[in-house]
This record gives structure tokens, C-alpha cells and sequence, in this order.
């Protein structure tokens, strides 16, 4: 009986210590995977995530806006801008002259000077006029509202000649005798000289003292208004 008592007490005591070695010790605890995942770390190989992607606030946005077709020009916008007015080039001086006096019917000219005829061959009397005088000229033309046609034949025999350094590029031409005052280039290239337009409607109402400003000018660079006879 006391033997086996002694035997089971032995065999327990192995069991025990079987048991005590089978047991993670608590530095294998610490090792163990946490339930709780960590936050994932990006190596220098991954691709970048999305948010990697995401630009900052200061970074330009690398989307490409797509371009907006321009607007089609109105009637007013295809009109050259930089076109200069009348006589419609760059001149920087200008001539008073006579032309068209004696007998000369052979040779006459509605223009001192045109693209179609070139210069007359009457012309006389060439002055130059200083800044302020072709300015006032200008003036004159602008004022008037351009060509102003009263009569079924002038006799033009005054005029002022523009140039843009020996080329001319614009006339005005007086006739006192009949009222017309005529310019090369025209006025308005679009008007039709058989229609009686609104600009000449008001021309007409001005015309006496239009006449009476040329008159006064051509006398002050000493050009007389009455033909020699």
C-alpha cells in the first residue's frame, strides 16, 4: 500500500512539471501581436497611396482647365482699332497749293493730287504749311464731317496737300467758285455720291461758314481767292 501511495505522489509530480514547462513565459507574451493594429508606415519602394497624391493647399493643382473658346468678334470689333482716321495713313506734314487756274480744261483735276492720275500738272504755288496751320486743316476736315459736294461740276483750285515724307497720302481741294469741297482719299470709301446722306444733310445746314473758314485760311498763307483774270 505505501508503494503505491509513493508511486501516484511521483507520477503527479512529473505531470507538474510538464505542465510548468508548456507555459509562455511573459517575454513570449510581450512578443505577441497586439489586437490593435498599428498605423502602416510607407518604405521607400511602396507606391504612394492616395493621399500621398492629394496636393497641398500651396502646391498648383495639376488639372488641366479646359480652355474656353473666345467670343465672335461684334460688328464694331472688326473694325481695325489701330486704323488711323482720315486720311486713313500716318502723314507728318503738309502743303498749300494752287492748281486748276488759267485755261487749262485739257488738264483739269478734281484732286491736286490722286493714286489714279498722280499729281496735276497745274499745280503751283507750293507752300509748307508749319504744324499748327496743317493741324488746323485737319481740324477743318474733321469738324466738317469731310467732303461736302453742292454743285454738278467744281472748279476746285485750292488745296492741301498731306505727306508722309515726300509721298503724299491726303488732299482736301477747295472750289470757291461752286462750293465743293473735295478730298482724296473720300471721307466715307462706302458712300454712294448719287444718295444724299445724313452727314451731308448737316453739312449742308454749315455750309456758309465752312466756305468762310477755307477762305480765311487760304488768304492767311497768302493765296488769293479770286482767280486772275
Amino acid at each position: 500500500m505505501r508503494l503505491s501511495t509513493f508511486a501516484l505522489m511521483s507520477f503527479a509530480f512529473v505531470l507538474a512539471t510538464v505542465g510548468a514547462c508548456s507555459r509562455p513565459t511573459r517575454s513570449d507574451i510581450a512578443s505577441e501581436p497586439s489586437s490593435t493594429p498599428s498605423p502602416p508606415t510607407l518604405s521607400s519602394n511602396a507606391p504612394p497611396t492616395a493621399q500621398a497624391l492629394t496636393p497641398s493647399s500651396d502646391a498648383p493643382s495639376a488639372t488641366i482647365a479646359p480652355s474656353v473658346a473666345a467670343p465672335e468678334p461684334s460688328g464694331a470689333a472688326l473694325v481695325p482699332q489701330n486704323r488711323e482716321p482720315w486720311p486713313f495713313k500716318h502723314w507728318n506734314r503738309a502743303e498749300v497749293l494752287l492748281f486748276n487756274r488759267g485755261k487749262v480744261f485739257d488738264l483739269f483735276r478734281y484732286h491736286a493730287y490722286d493714286d489714279q492720275h498722280g499729281w496735276s500738272p497745274t499745280v503751283t504755288n507750293r507752300k509748307r504749311l508749319t504744324k499748327a496751320q496743317a493741324l488746323e486743316v485737319m481740324q477743318f476736315i474733321v469738324t466738317d464731317e469731310g467732303d461736302v459736294r453742292v454743285s454738278a461740276c467744281p472748279e476746285p483750285e485750292h488745296a492741301v496737300v498731306f505727306f508722309d515724307g515726300n509721298t503724299p497720302v491726303g488732299n482736301v481741294n477747295v472750289s470757291f467758285a461752286c462750293g465743293d469741297i473735295l478730298l482724296w482719299p473720300k471721307w466715307d470709301p462706302e458712300e454712294q455720291e448719287d444718295e444724299e446722306s445724313a452727314r451731308q444733310q448737316r453739312q449742308r445746314l454749315v455750309h456758309k461758314k465752312t466756305l468762310q473758314k477755307w477762305e480765311r485760311f487760304f488768304r492767311s498763307v497768302g493765296h488769293s481767292i479770286e482767280a486772275p483774270r
